[in-house]
């Protein structure tokens, strides 16, 4: 049983959806005693002090600026652990709207796997299409049926940790700067055997963020400024890409994927443009 439960976030220089989210968390119905802790990455919209003032009780931890999704959200689980013992910490990405009874969903999906799994908060859109949460091995959208449902692909906008998941499965993995920690996460604790669902009914709204679609090669760009993209935190960092590869698909897929990231930045825009023509055919046969 969950009796206290930590709830962690990180941000930067959103201060309006910031607070909104605080704002949506704290109207959450709860029958145990939540506590936040968010990790402001030196935000210089006055995030921060907005947030003091408002909500007094969030643990604030400011970051150096350089931590990103993953290790912002990172550092703000470490000071939770630090803190105390909690039965369970909920991830929350600051964008989502969440909706009456989110939190108490995920709490009774914990509840009916024993608080021993992990627990993927499904989103929509405004207008109910599945916009995130967990997805099949095949990547297909996991569209909540009222049944709890099997994740391969854990995305971490809203994600439920029980203390028992944590103490076999440890935190997110710091080598991750912004993307995939939560994927890793995910495929960590299916390997380790432990259970990761989807939740019974949306738990809130999100629309998809455009940044996502960013960090593939880029056409109309120098070489130089094409690798500079790829190896910046929130481009597609082969050397990431190819440890998390090799620990989770082998040896042979890492060093393939190493390589055609690569390929795809040295070529000419017109002959990726032809390259990625030509896999679209391919793949549409």
């Amino acid at each position: 049983m969950i009796n206290n439960y930590a709830v962690i976030l990180t941000c930067f220089n959103r201060k309006d959806t910031t607070l909104r989210c605080l704002r949506q968390l704290y109207q959450q119905k709860k029958s145990s005693r939540m506590d936040v802790f968010l990790c402001d990455d030196a935000s210089t919209d006055g995030t921060s002090e907005a947030i003091r003032k408002e909500f007094p009780q969030v643990h604030v931890v400011i970051g150096n600026g350089n931590l990103f999704w993953n290790r912002g959200m990172l550092t703000a689980w470490k000071e939770a652990c630090a803190t105390k013992k909690y039965d369970a910490y909920i991830w929350l990405n600051d964008d989502v709207v969440l909706y009456d009874g989110a939190i108490e969903e995920m709490m009774e999906c914990s509840s009916l796997c024993e608080d021993k799994s992990i627990i993927c908060g499904a989103f929509c859109t405004e207008d109910g299409t599945f916009s995130y949460g967990g997805k099949s091995k095949d990547n297909t959208a996991l569209i909540p049926n009222g049944k709890l449902q099997p994740v391969y692909w854990l995305n971490g906008n809203c994600v439920l940790v029980p203390n028992a998941v944590v103490e076999k499965n440890g935190l997110l993995d710091g080598m991750f700067q912004h993307h995939m920690g939560d994927f890793d996460y995910g495929l960590r604790a299916i390997e380790a055997g432990i259970g990761v669902y989807t939740s019974r009914k949306y738990v809130g709204e999100c629309v998809s963020n455009p940044m996502a679609l960013s960090r593939g090669r880029k056409s109309g760009k120098t070489l130089h400024q094409r690798f500079k993209i790829l190896y910046s935190p929130l481009g597609d960092n082969p050397i990431i890409n190819f440890k998390y590869t090799r620990k989770h698909f082998g040896l042979i897929k890492a060093i393939s994927i190493f390589i055609s990231l690569h390929i795809n930045n040295l070529l000419s825009d017109r002959l990726y443009e032809l390259k990625s023509t030509l896999g679209k055919n391919i793949k549409s046969k």
